[in-house]
């Protein structure tokens, strides 16, 4: 389950086709915004990095009033409002919605219906998935890109986490207007909803939103358009769009995806000291594709009820994903899986050649599953400890200052073997005399060893932890 171009249509309402929003870098920016706006920013209105203040546009174009009348200075004002629109909301950065990107500018120097042409849909998700993509690594603490769009995009799909559903407002209007509602978060909240994102249940998902949804001005040809495996494109961002992965969102059944299309060298991209980069002629083949994107449309049959737990895309994820975060989910959905299988068994035409050796073959797997459940995660405060057998010759050595990340910058480093001696419980006499773990070091030479009994673990844990290394 992700995000994809139908969401974007049905939270925001941007439109679908249309052309990717990619133009020129480099632009002499004052006269630019002189032509789009009908004034010349000042030399502190610009942000070190080269992008527009939205101050600027605060400081002319605040109260319609002011403008009303004057049929120029209302196109100015309108297209004002489209740029503060898009710098602090649907494609914002990490500057909190403070700047507006210049690059922008020149896309509404035309009219209106010129502005309509560009794919404003696929540039959000794009600028979107970037951000997510790159705040995954530990040590980013901001975030750009569209975060409404991600919010009731979680409320949609996940109700126990959604505040209360106010009635749609009126037929027609987009489906993001539902959540025209003040809800406020307390810092002690945080973990009450992540405990309950970890406990979802399958009836606590909602796979399809869209179903009664009435789509305004959107036709049934551009729907298919959001089944097309495409690039996505934002200026310089390229990223892909796969929704073969999630076929469940449009109600289809969900085939084994094939290997992931990754675009190799799209993250080498940026704009910094590429001021004169032509991006339309370096992105030419991505582009192409979406131009084509009609011909890539992934379109399986579609999924009647619920997906049978051996299903063969469940058997292909069962292989390479983790189904389960906690314990206590593991246990609800085997169990809801194992009841899942016999009810397809005992309602399949086929039902008499099962029989019930069959039937008790299948309930001895639902216990297996549960007992499988404690290899889930780490044993929790409540728990008791798994026991495993070491390696006798080896033990790895993790070193401390090993930074943890995930995403673009991540690095990991070098894991160091290094031999450690065994001792059996023979050995331990001298230390149940009385002897202290000082003495079985100097002893030994070696400061990291196995232990084989687990009461003498549990003494030496706890009495001489301090000298432990």
């Amino acid at each position: 389950m992700t995000i994809t171009l139908q969401d974007v249509a049905g939270i925001l309402g941007l439109p679908t086709d249309g052309i990717v929003v990619i133009g020129s870098t480099s632009e002499d920016w004052h006269a630019a915004c002189a032509a789009v706006f009908g004034h010349v920013p000042e030399a502190g209105e610009f942000h070190h990095s080269g992008d527009l203040r939205i101050s600027f546009l605060d400081r002319h174009y605040t109260q319609w009033t002011d403008h009303e009348g004057n049929h120029a200075a209302e196109i100015y004002f309108t297209k004002a409002h489209i740029a503060r629109m898009l710098g602090t909301w649907l494609l914002a950065d990490k500057s909190g919605g403070s700047n507006f990107g210049c690059r922008l500018v020149p896309l509404l120097g035309g009219g209106f219906e010129d502005i309509s042409q560009f794919s404003w849909r696929s540039a959000v998700l794009t600028h979107l998935f970037r951000n997510l993509c790159e705040v995954t690594d530990a040590r980013r603490s901001d975030m750009g890109g569209c975060h409404i769009l991600l919010q009731i995009w979680a409320w949609i799909r996940f109700p126990p986490i959604a505040p209360p559903l106010p009635p749609h407002p009126e037929p027609g209007t987009h489906y993001g207007c539902r959540f025209n509602v003040v809800q406020k978060f307390k810092p002690h909240e945080v973990t009450h909803y992540r405990a309950t994102l970890d406990t979802l249940c399958r009836d606590e998902v909602v796979w399809q939103p869209y179903i009664e949804y009435e789509w305004r001005d959107v036709t049934p040809e551009q729907q298919y358009l959001w089944l097309a495996a495409t690039p996505i494109i934002y200026f310089h961002t390229v990223e892909a769009c796969q929704p073969d992965r999630c076929m469940r969102q449009f109600g289809l059944d969900q085939p084994i995806p094939e290997k992931s299309r990754k675009l190799r060298g799209i993250y080498d991209h940026t704009l910094r000291g590429k001021v004169e980069e032509n991006w339309r002629r370096k992105l030419r083949a991505h582009i192409d594709r979406w131009n084509t994107r009609i011909q890539h449309i992934v379109l399986p049959s579609p999924l009647y009820g619920l997906m049978s737990p051996n299903h063969a895309y469940i058997e292909w994820y069962r292989e390479r994903g983790k189904r389960y975060i906690s314990r206590r989910a593991a246990k609800i959905g085997h169990m809801i899986d194992g009841i899942e299988m016999l009810y397809h068994v005992t309602t399949t035409e086929e039902f008499p050649r099962f029989g019930l050796q069959y039937i008790h073959e299948e309930i001895g797997q639902i216990i297996g599953m549960f007992r499988e459940s404690s290899r889930v995660d780490e044993p929790g405060p409540e728990a008791s400890p798994v026991q495993t057998q070491p390696d006798p010759q080896l033990i790895v050595v993790v070193p401390r200052n090993r930074r943890e990340g995930r995403g673009l910058g991540r690095r990991r480093e070098r894991v160091v073997a290094e031999p450690v001696p065994l001792w059996h419980l023979d050995q331990w006499s001298r230390l149940r005399d009385g002897s202290d773990l000082q003495s079985l070091v100097l002893l030994t030479g070696h400061n990291r060893f196995i232990i084989t009994d687990r009461s003498m673990q549990q003494v030496l844990f706890r009495r001489h932890l301090s000298t432990l290394t």
